[in-house]
């Protein structure tokens, strides 16, 4: 095993462990490819579908994560499966991690 798959399988087990101390709130759905390149998480919180929240919101959203071949060192990229309306999220779906993706951050 090479040290980028080696980084995929660390940063899986600490999602997992979120989802341990979650309570529930965090669970991983799937994950997929050999090394691992995709991750379906799903989370069970309150979250804005449109600009009416409180009066219209969401309990349980999808989130997929997608990790190229170049990952740590290209940023994944992260789309919600249903609305979210979030400053940090695009009208597609896709989470904007900020202006620039420093490969020693984690998935967690």
């Amino acid at each position: 095993m090479n040290a980028l798959e080696e980084r995929r399988i660390q940063d899986l087990e600490k999602i997992k462990k979120l989802a341990k101390d979650s309570n529930g709130k965090i669970r991983i759905l799937s994950t997929s490819g050999n090394p691992i390149n995709k991750i379906e998480v799903e989370l069970n919180y309150f979250v804005a579908s449109t600009s009416d929240y409180p009066e219209q919101k969401s309990e349980r959203s999808i989130v997929i994560i997608d990790l190229s071949a170049r990952y740590p060192f290209q940023e994944p990229i992260a789309n919600f499966k249903s609305k979210v309306f979030h400053p940090n999220v695009y009208e597609s779906g896709r989470i904007c991690f900020g202006t620039k993706w420093i490969p020693t951050e984690g998935l967690d």
